[in-house]
């Protein structure tokens, strides 16, 4: 099935480790939630946005019962070309915590009074709202969490617990557990993680 270039989902569940082909905003309205990304994790609360990049492994576990969220999704192509390399650093850190959130809920509100008309007009004013979207965060990048206290870095606890326990039988289960992920997905983002340090390292010698 071909994902629409542009798509709104009020509820939706990515209770396993998945990643995909196409980028995701999604904002949190109500409710708490840990987001797992690549190599961070994030303590959600109410009006944080974030900003999920194709092929970024991603896992979000709810910590309370009731929670509502907004999600859109869209291809590459939808964005508008303005941007350049503007939305670097937005892809890269993830989640957005803006000081006032009434701008973004203020956007959400008016993509959800389009979000269903099939005209022409609706369509590109779907287009104008996010770009508006994505031109606010990038122009308040200073909101963007990136040295907040509840990031962690879950391969860094998987290589902590190597280095205390190398005299053991270390199995490929125990490590997935500790990471949060599911073996295959564990084992996809330990070769991510490695690739990334050789190229760090190599990095020292060019």
């Amino acid at each position: 099935m071909k994902l629409p270039d542009f798509s709104i989902l009020k509820e939706t569940s990515m209770n396993a480790a998945h990643y995909h082909n196409y980028y995701e905003i999604y904002f949190l309205m109500h409710g708490k939630c840990n987001l797992l990304i690549k190599d961070r994790s994030y303590d959600l609360i109410p009006n944080d946005l974030v900003l999920i990049p194709r092929s970024a492994i991603h896992k979000m576990t709810y910590l309370d019962s009731i929670r509502k969220r907004a999600t859109l999704t869209f291809t590459k192509d939808y964005i508008s070309p303005c941007f350049g390399d503007e939305l670097e650093d937005v892809w890269r850190i993830n989640v957005f915590r803006a000081k006032d959130a009434g701008v973004i809920k203020e956007i959400f509100d008016k993509i959800a009074r389009e979000a269903f008309n099939e005209n022409d007009i609706s369509k590109e004013l779907l287009r104008c709202y996010l770009t508006e979207l994505l031109a606010y965060v990038a122009r308040h990048k200073k909101y963007l969490v990136m040295d907040d206290q509840s990031q962690s870095n879950p391969m860094k606890h998987v290589m902590d617990y190597i280095l205390e326990n190398y005299a053991s039988n270390i199995t490929l289960d125990e490590l997935a557990a500790l990471s949060g992920y599911s073996k295959i997905i564990f084992l996809r983002f330990l070769k991510m993680w490695w690739e990334s340090v050789i190229r760090n390292t190599l990095c020292w010698y060019v």
